[in-house]
């Protein structure tokens, strides 16, 4: 390899890239001066156009400020590419042809003549890097199969626009490489991996895109950064079939929404529609009820303020037993909301024997109360046509006075609420809960399902194309319900069972989720990306399974025993300070198994760099901070600090995956601060 030539090839490709930014940005002013001065026009003539006119005109304008955005966006990859145009190169011969060389970076480049500088790692020819060694090779292009030979791999470390090293290499990334780039500190925001993607990683990418995919992944394998690259690879690969609005993150909580907020604008792409469960809970249920958030309800299970009585509730209403339960009393009250008989208008007559067939069979696929106004709209349609009428306001107002009388509309809290009472008296462990105060946790997706299958949704969640779904293990049968009635589109569910941490209302194993989620392509990653060796090793011992780790190094984790509460607060002051002054690190986690545990933690450290951070939805900015697992799941620091890891705290089962959870967020450093007797999980 010709380090210089490599030195010169970079030059002109940033050469390029000044060139087109220039070029671009001169587009930009043009066309934003064009677009004020139409807008100028339309406001001052609008008036005086017919309809037509003012359709088209309004018509052009969305064009051009769409066309606009778009240039913008390019313009902004570009920033982007000034940085580190690309990171690899393979030198490849197609069967026939002479050897080419290409070079893999974060978006297609190409100069004046259109000649490809750079080629975005999604595109087809990108799988050659990331798949195979020297060697015979092929990728599947647009018009079919293209085989040849790669002769020559190369890897590159580019950084503010100067070649660091290149590495001749024969696999994808070799270890030192990848080591390297493992071992830097970790960031307030998630990073994108493209440059560092596994062959393992790059098949759930790249997996066909009308599959439903089930990732089962350990701690720090990648699998919420592969989900978020597959987004980047399907936006790429469908442009101008699938857009950012098309696709959905359902994600843990508002916390996580903002950590990985970065990783799609970092690949070139805008971020999609992201939301929780627990909002999508409150979006839909607001006007019948508020709820008990999930991490208070976890406060009390913690804190073991839950009766025999609560656990058998909870357990039940986590059962797949319950959702049979809930389908079988919205089936009843479908039935019960329709009265059908004929209906006469003039001399036009509805049957009741149609009623039954739009309501049962025409519509059916519709909630109960949803097929009420397409029911209405039939009517209207028919007598509109009858009658050659022009549909208006007056008749609409009039037909639903007089439909109306053929349904009857109930509240799904009170069907939800007959429901338990009902399985209350044939012997069911559940408790009817108090509709005046909270719902509790336990309810509310019980109560969310039964009030999607009746009355359906206030937003259409049947708009998005593809959706992902993080953190499985999180869910229990009757959110993978809603999950099934809501998303018809393809899937990307992903998660770890050994990050479950609930331990009354949980999915129970990954054969369970595959069972309710039906068809899927399922997919396991068994080594860790994140923590060093030495941390794999450690939390290995707390769940008994095999986590293969990548061969980075670092301090052993450290057990260290505190005479009391005050000297153990003390300590990790210390160690707050070593980790940071000493070790230089940008980012320290001190965990503590509950909120109310870390409150109190937290007021032996006023006055110290140490934040609070309880609230799912309080965005994380880096530095020191004082959390819980539940909050920091699927986050990573540089050094973690697990308090009160002591045998009150950590003793079942369910402490265990909450102390795995905590020790895998650690990059480099874990350090477990006890007093009196270490845990016994």
């Amino acid at each position: 390899m010709d380090i210089n030539k490599e030195k010169e090839y970079l030059k002109m490709v940033e050469t390029v890239i000044d060139d087109t930014a220039f070029s671009i940005d001169s587009e930009i002013d043009r066309r934003t001066k064009g677009l004020q001065a139409d807008r100028t026009f339309i406001w001052e003539t609008f008036a005086e156009m017919d309809e037509y006119e003012q359709a088209a005109t309004q018509n052009e304008a969305h064009i051009a400020s769409d066309e606009l955005k778009q240039i913008i966006k390019f313009r902004a990859v570009l920033e982007r590419q000034k940085d580190s145009p690309y990171w690899g190169k393979i030198i490849f011969q197609e069967d026939g042809m002479p050897s080419i060389d290409i070079y893999i970076g974060i978006a297609t480049l190409a100069d004046s003549r259109e000649n490809l500088l750079v080629v975005d790692w999604r595109a087809p020819v990108g799988n050659l890097y990331y798949d195979f060694e020297l060697g015979e090779a092929q990728y599947r292009a647009p018009a079919g199969i293209v085989k040849g030979e790669i002769e020559g791999k190369v890897q590159f470390k580019i950084k503010n626009a100067e070649l660091q090293y290149a590495v001749d290499t024969t696999t994808t990334i070799t270890d030192e490489i990848l080591i390297g780039e493992l071992a830097k500190n970790a960031s307030i925001l998630m990073k994108n991996i493209a440059a560092t993607i596994q062959k393992e990683q790059n098949k759930i990418i790249r997996y066909p895109i009308n599959q439903n995919l089930l990732i089962q992944g350990v701690a720090g394998s990648g699998k919420t950064s592969i989900a978020l690259h597959r987004v980047a690879y399907i936006l790429y690969n469908c442009r101008g079939i699938i857009r950012a609005k098309d696709i959905l993150i359902v994600s843990p909580n508002s916390a996580f929404s903002g950590y990985i907020s970065h990783v799609l604008p970092e690949l070139g792409e805008q971020n999609v529609v992201q939301i929780s469960f627990e909002n999508m809970a409150n979006t839909e249920l607001s006007d019948l009820c508020t709820f008990e958030k999930r991490t208070v309800y976890l406060e009390e299970v913690y804190n073991g303020r839950i009766s025999d009585e609560e656990i058998a509730d909870m357990k039940y209403k986590a059962s797949e037993r319950f959702v049979s339960e809930i389908k079988t009393m919205v089936k009843f009250v479908e039935k019960k909301s329709f009265v059908p008989k004929n209906f006469v208008y003039r001399d036009y007559t509805c049957t009741k024997e149609t009623f039954q067939n739009l309501y049962y069979k025409t519509f059916a696929s519709y909630p109960p109360l949803k097929r009420i106004p397409l029911i209405v709209g039939y009517v209207e349609d028919e007598i509109v046509s009858r009658f050659n009428l022009n549909k208006n306001d007056s008749l609409h107002a009039k037909l639903v006075e007089r439909l109306n009388p053929l349904f009857r509309r109930y509240s799904p809290l009170d069907i939800y609420k007959l429901l338990l009472k009902n399985l209350a008296k044939e012997g069911k462990p559940v408790i009817v809960p108090d509709t005046d105060g909270e719902i509790p946790f336990e309810d509310v997706y019980g109560l969310l399902l039964l009030k999607v299958l009746y009355a359906g949704t206030r937003t259409n969640y049947g708009k998005f194309k593809h959706v992902v779904i993080d953190e499985m293990q999180d869910y229990i049968p009757t959110q993978y319900a809603i999950i099934n009635s809501l998303f018809e589109c393809p899937k990307d569910i992903l998660g770890d069972m050994n990050q479950i941490i609930d331990p009354y209302m949980n999915i129970g194993s990954i054969d369970t989720v595959k069972r309710l989620l039906g068809n899927t392509s399922f997919f396991s990653l068994e080594t860790s990306y994140r923590s060093s060796s030495e941390i794999i090793d450690f939390a290995n011992t707390l769940t008994g399974q095999h986590i293969n780790a990548i061969d980075r190094h670092d301090e052993v984790p450290e057990l260290v025993q505190c005479t009391s509460v005050d000297d153990e607060a003390r300590k990790i002051l210390a160690e707050v300070d070593r980790a940071i002054n000493v070790r230089k690190f940008g980012s320290v986690a001190i965990i503590a198994k509950n909120t109310h545990r870390a409150e109190e933690l937290y007021e032996k450290m006023k006055g110290t760099p140490v934040c609070l951070l309880t609230d799912s939805d309080t965005k994380y900015q880096g530095g020191i901070i004082l959390t819980t697992a539940l909050i920091v799941k699927g986050f990573e620091f540089d050094e973690v600090i697990v308090a009160d890891a002591d045998s009150d705290n950590y003793s079942t089962d369910s402490d265990r995956h909450i102390l795995f959870v905590a020790c895998t967020r650690a990059l480099h450093v874990l350090k477990l601060f006890y007093t009196g007797d270490k845990y016994t999980c």
